[in-house]
């Protein structure tokens, strides 16, 4: 009976025993196939790390002091005093905030609530500095 070659039919991908094209008996091994590298997936980026936090609200003799911080990652990156404002405590604010806050404060700088007490502001100071390590309490 004529081969599958002579009818036409295509060749089986499977090895199977018989000729080689060679001519020599032996078994046809089906034809190497490559596979593919595993498909890699891009993770998205990262959401931003970047919070804000408030301390707690710290009443004193002058008013009420509040501290907000902004954290990116493990580090603070700006902090912000909301002091009383008006009179003799307006001054002391702003003399307390001068060196305490901003991107450039001293909060920022030693990433801490171990300031120096801001001189002639002693009882900002204080507030300031315990309303600041609630927040870092809270964002750490």
């Amino acid at each position: 009976s004529p081969t599958a070659a002579a009818r036409g039919a295509a060749p089986s991908a499977k090895p199977t025993a018989g000729r080689t094209p060679s001519g020599t008996r032996g078994t046809t091994a089906a034809p190497r196939t490559t596979t593919a590298a595993p498909r890699t997936t891009r993770a998205a980026p990262p959401k931003s790390t970047t919070r804000t936090v408030f301390g707690p609200e710290i009443s004193y003799e002058y008013g009420t002091a509040t501290v907000q911080i902004t954290v990116t990652g493990n580090k603070i990156v700006n902090a912000i005093g909301y002091l009383p404002e008006g009179g003799q405590s307006a001054q002391r604010s702003s003399k307390v905030n001068t060196a305490y806050s901003g991107i450039e404060g001293d909060v920022v700088d030693l990433q801490s609530a171990n300031l120096d007490t801001v001189t002639t502001a002693t009882a900002t100071s204080d507030a300031y500095k315990r309303s600041l390590q609630g927040a870092i309490d809270r964002a750490f």
